[in-house]
């Protein structure tokens, strides 16, 4: 395999700022000039944006401006328009955890406001991914719902926006999504007697909002927001002050979930969502929390979100079907009962042993195709991994081949062969556009649907050889592709610059997530005075000497890192590190090394 890679993270234009600007940019905020440097490299190069990131407030969502939201207003006019009409309305949602809490706290806000409102989530195995022509015919034909409202899917259910927007079905739809459009090459047939699909989406083209990067219960959330503004008084009055705010916690976790970056709005709504989460209101969240963790939690990071809380949310769609999961956080909308505290103790326990599950079936997987296929080759002459089997588990593919990203550093779809019928996630890398590639292969697919690293496909198998073929012999951008793994720095330090006070104000940047990651520093010409493994042997520890600075460092699987094979007696040498800064469990200041190599 390649050699990784050790690249300084790109500064952004505004991002260089002379020594006398950062001194006093120090001074006023009262923090390290190394923040300065991290904060501006990344785009915040004043007082007033530096403030704001530091210490984000909910003024900084962007609530004057919800009316730019594309369609906001005729989504809220046809909305209204059912509570008038005493119309009945279904959400149909997704099935991951932005898709069940984007349904959840619509139906919760809808029953709330006195809406005859139903759910329904859809059966990953039997219904597949986004809104369905079938589901809409049934909903026509039982003519008992005249609006169906879609969460975290259907700007792209181009075949059932044409039947509504066409017959004489009776159904309206209302879409609230986040996933990018895909251009149609034809524009949708028309009729005067079709219903409405409207579609509420920050990507949409010409959208004004300044917001991209929403989560779909992001989206949700600002319509909320904006249809409390317009209701009437009468329902305002069914909601407490501080309803919206509640709120957040679950909409944080659909962003983190959704690897949303923390930026922007996102920022806002998951360092709040956080602060929230510690005293949830939501009686189903309480029991998930009291479950995954064994201890009463004082503070929630986003690491307990994507690693502790996502997960057991996404488990029952993965394994068997999303229902137990909007259950759990749909039961806010009505009075608890003893009898309903015992459900909810069984949706928790069943949710528990399908995340346990689910994890078993991954590691089979992953384990298995490791075992089973030549990724030396692979990642040298393919740069590509493309396979199918009848046996994988459909539910579980995306974060299999998540692993299989991680690991090899190359661009992964795996598929399901359901008699003749091929259900596929794909990950990609950094260089690699995977939305891109698949759209020039297009023409094999029954349905797909994605962005630049992350991808849903669904294609007949007599397809699948043709596909592979086209996307690994001819495509420009995988022939160019740099397969080495990449780690990306921010500042080099040396070691006498890390203290306590530096590490406090780095949290401060606080949360960390996608775009906003967490800092990464350069030392070089570390001296090793002595070096072990723990007993495990897995992780590799040091003591280092930089300058008149000594220093504890730990490098967590050593072994089963590149570094492994090349720096394996270290003592007195001199090494440079890639490292960040935490606290360790005995309270000490902890130097964690993500990659290291001998100085030259």
């Amino acid at each position: 395999m390649a050699p990784n890679k050790w690249i300084k993270r790109e500064e952004k234009k505004s991002g260089v700022l002379k020594e006398s600007a950062i001194t006093s940019l120090a001074e006023n905020l009262k923090c390290s000039e190394t923040l300065i440097k991290l904060l501006a490299a990344r785009g915040y190069n004043d007082e007033d944006s530096i403030s704001g990131f530091i210490k984000p407030e909910l003024s900084l969502l962007h609530d004057e401006k919800i009316n730019f939201l594309p369609n906001i207003k005729d989504a809220f006019n046809r909305l209204n328009a059912a509570r008038k009409k005493k119309q009945k309305i279904i959400i149909y949602g997704d099935y991951d955890a932005d898709g069940i809490i984007s349904t959840a706290i619509l139906y919760n806000f809808l029953k709330k406001a006195g809406f005859e409102v139903d759910f329904f989530i859809p059966d990953r195995f039997k219904n597949g991914y986004d809104i369905n022509i079938s589901f809409v015919k049934d909903i026509a034909q039982r003519a008992d719902c005249n609006l169906i409202i879609c969460v975290d899917c259907g700007t792209n259910a181009f075949e059932v926006r044409e039947f509504v927007e066409s017959s004489k079905c009776g159904v309206d739809v209302i879409i609230f999504d986040h996933h990018e459009p895909v251009r149609q090459e034809k524009p949708l047939p028309q009729s005067k007697e079709g219903g409405k699909y409207i579609i509420v989406n920050p990507r949409l083209e010409g959208s004004k909002y300044p917001f991209m990067h929403l989560s779909g219960a992001g989206v949700v959330f600002k319509f909320i927001v904006y249809a409390l503004r317009l209701f009437n008084q009468r329902i305002k009055k069914k909601f407490p002050g501080g309803y919206l705010k509640e709120m957040l916690d679950l909409v944080a976790i659909a962003t983190v979930a959704d690897v949303m970056p923390i930026t922007g709005e996102n920022r806002v709504i998951v360092k709040y969502g956080l602060d929230i989460l510690k005293n949830t209101t939501h009686k189903g969240l309480q029991k998930i929390i009291a479950s995954a963790f064994k201890t009463k939690k004082e503070n929630f990071n986003v690491y307990d979100i994507g690693f502790v809380i996502a997960p057991r949310l996404n488990a029952s769609g993965r394994i068997k079907n999303a229902l137990n999961s909007i259950n759990l956080l749909t039961c806010s909308s009505k009075k608890i009962t003893e009898q309903d505290k015992g459900n909810l103790d069984k949706i928790v326990s069943d949710l528990e042993g399908f995340n346990k599950t689910r994890r078993e079936i991954q590691q089979k997987i992953f384990l298995q195709i490791c075992g089973s296929y030549d990724f030396e080759d692979i990642v040298k002459n393919k740069k590509i991994f493309i396979e199918y089997s009848d046996d994988w588990h459909e539910g579980v593919l995306g974060i299999v081949a998540s692993q299989i990203v991680k690991k090899f550093n190359i661009p992964v779809i795996l598929f399901k062969n359901n008699d003749g019928i091929l259900k596929g996630s794909g990950r990609s890398i950094d260089g690699f556009d995977l939305h891109k590639s698949l759209s020039a292969c297009s023409h094999y697919f029954i349905k797909y649907g994605g962005h630049s690293m992350a991808c849903g496909i669904t294609m007949q198998k007599d397809c699948f050889d043709s596909f592979r073929a086209e996307i690994t012999g001819g495509n420009a951008q995988l022939k160019a592709l740099d397969t080495a793994k990449k780690f990306y720095y921010d500042l080099e330090l040396d070691l006498g610059e890390i203290n306590l006070k530096l590490f406090e104000d780095l949290k401060k940047m606080e949360p960390f997530g996608t775009g906003n990651e967490k800092p990464l520093f350069l030392t070089k010409n570390c001296k090793v005075a002595t070096q072990s493994l723990n007993k495990s042997g897995a992780h590799l520890l040091l003591k280092l000497q930089n300058g008149t600075k000594e220093t504890d460092a730990v490098f967590f699987n050593f072994p089963e890192s590149q570094a492994a094979g090349e720096c394996k007696n270290l003592t007195d040498k001199n090494i440079d590190i890639l490292f960040y800064l935490n606290m360790s469990p005995s309270d000490c200041l902890q130097i964690v090394i993500q990659d290291l190599k001998l100085s030259r």
